[in-house]
Parts: C-alpha cells; structure tokens; sequence
C-alpha cells in the first residue's frame, strides 16, 4: 500500500503556488480525482508523478510504500 503525505504535498503545492485544479487541467482529469490522489483514496502513477514534477519532488518523497 502506498501512503501519501498529504501535509507535505499540500505546503509543497502552496509554496509552489500551484494549485490542484492546475494540475488536474494539465492531465486532463478532474481537480476531484487529483485531490483523492493527494489524500491517499486513489493510487495513480500519472497523478503521481505530475505533483512530483510541480513541486519539483521526486514521488519517492512524496508517497512511501508501506507494505
């Protein structure tokens, strides 16, 4: 299972003045589904990897694998 850190996600977005709809407009998917992602209910690498690249992360400090 894969855990977001939804705090840290959420300042990175906001220091980055990015906000969700923003992303979910350059994936072409609902600002909804992006939140999910953001808070854990969803699990998508496309999703994934684009909050990484706005906030210039990597998915790896975003999201931890806790199986």
């Amino acid at each position: 299972m894969i855990k977001a850190n939804t705090s840290k996600i959420k300042q990175l977005l906001k220091q980055y003045n990015t906000k969700q709809k923003d992303i979910a407009a350059f994936l072409g998917v609902s600002a909804q589904f992006v939140n999910q992602v953001i808070n854990g209910k969803r699990s998508t690498a496309r999703v994934m990897q684009a909050i990484a690249f706005f906030t210039n992360r990597q998915i790896s400090e975003l999201w931890l694998d806790e199986e």
